[in-house]
């Protein structure tokens, strides 16, 4: 009896240990349960939320195309030469078909750039130049030169629009309202007449006057541009007073033979604030890394009619090399010639 009774005893301890612990795991499996359950509903609404931002933005692209005018539309899409992009929200557009070599253009330019200011201003006419030179660099040394700041858009690659009408020579102007419609072309003097055939009699805002405040808060050209720019064989002086457009090749006689006495101003130029950069005309760039090696140039580079060549402030292409260009922290060209004036940088660079 006292066995049997004993037994039950055991019996009993043990499902009365056992019950917590299959509580316990159940417990458990529950709460697993309900965490992936919370889980997938949180993913759920994540999901859900993007979907939602990604439908929210397609319509925002959607709407913000539909507000493009015609050209506007044409333009967005448009290969340019530099970083200047148009106004898109302008009511007229002039498109100046002109180029570097054409002596009349050349002639014409200082006006068109006085007047672009006043478009700019205006802030319903933009004015595109579509260049006929046959080179980047030689278009873009050309809006240098005259300190030009509107888009410009490579030879060839004008946006299909059917209301521009081809000229007999160059410069030659087309006017159109922002819906392509054609309003007037004729030689590039037309210019001179902007606002009667745009914007007429309505007032332009006077230019804003000079902040000297604001003047020292901003980056210098050179600057901002150097910031963008990969270059070989090491990095410029990003906070210098004055540059040195180098351009140079190692094929060339006179380039290799100016090199050395070049090499050595250099160590004077850097303790006055005064910096090389090396525009290659070389055909790979490795074979222009080369070449500052070989004369222990502790100038950087990159290879000269190049994307980051033509995106200096002040850039003009070389006619001819041995060439350089001078220019200030903000790219005014100081001065510009055989590349010999590398040597007479202290005339230049006070």
């Amino acid at each position: 009896m006292k066995r049997t009774l004993l037994l039950i005893a055991m019996l009993l301890g043990i499902c009365c240990w056992s019950m917590p612990q299959l509580a316990m795991a159940d417990d458990t499996g529950t709460s697993e349960v309900s965490k992936t359950k919370k889980k997938k509903k949180k993913a759920k609404k994540k999901k859900s939320q993007k979907d939602k931002e990604e439908v929210e933005e397609a319509e925002d692209a959607e709407n913000a195309e539909e507000v493009l005018s015609t050209v506007a539309q044409a333009l967005a899409k448009a290969e340019y030469l530099t970083n200047t992009r148009p106004n898109l929200k302008a009511k007229f557009y002039i498109f100046l078909n002109s180029a570097s070599w054409c002596g009349p253009c050349n002639a014409e330019m200082p006006e068109v750039v006085k007047c672009y200011e006043e478009m700019k201003r205006s802030g319903l006419v933009e004015l595109v130049l579509h260049s006929a030179d046959s080179t980047p660099g030689d278009a873009v040394g050309f809006l240098n030169k005259y300190g030009a700041s509107f888009p410009a858009i490579p030879k060839e690659k004008m946006p299909n629009l059917p209301n521009i009408k081809p000229g007999m020579g160059i410069p030659w102007a087309n006017i159109l309202d922002a819906d392509g419609n054609y309003i007037t072309s004729g030689h590039g003097q037309i210019i001179r007449q902007w606002k009667e055939y745009t914007i007429k009699d309505t007032p332009i805002p006077d230019a804003a006057p000079a902040d000297e405040d604001a003047d020292k808060d901003t980056v210098p050209a050179v600057h901002a541009a150097l910031e963008k720019i990969k270059f070989f064989n090491g990095k410029p002086n990003k906070k210098a007073d004055y540059y040195i457009y180098l351009h140079s090749a190692s094929w060339c006689g006179p380039c290799k033979a100016l090199m050395p006495n070049i090499i050595k101003e250099y160590k004077k130029m850097k303790r006055k604030g005064v910096e090389i950069i090396l525009l290659g005309h070389d055909k790979t760039e490795a074979a222009a890394k080369d070449y500052l090696k070989k004369y222990k140039a502790k100038f950087a580079g990159i290879l000269d009619d190049s994307a980051d060549a033509r995106s200096l402030p002040g850039y003009a292409p070389a006619r001819g090399i041995p060439n350089a260009t001078i220019v200030d922290k903000n790219g005014k060209v100081l001065h510009s010639g055989h590349g010999s004036i590398v040597l007479e940088w202290k005339e230049y660079c006070k």
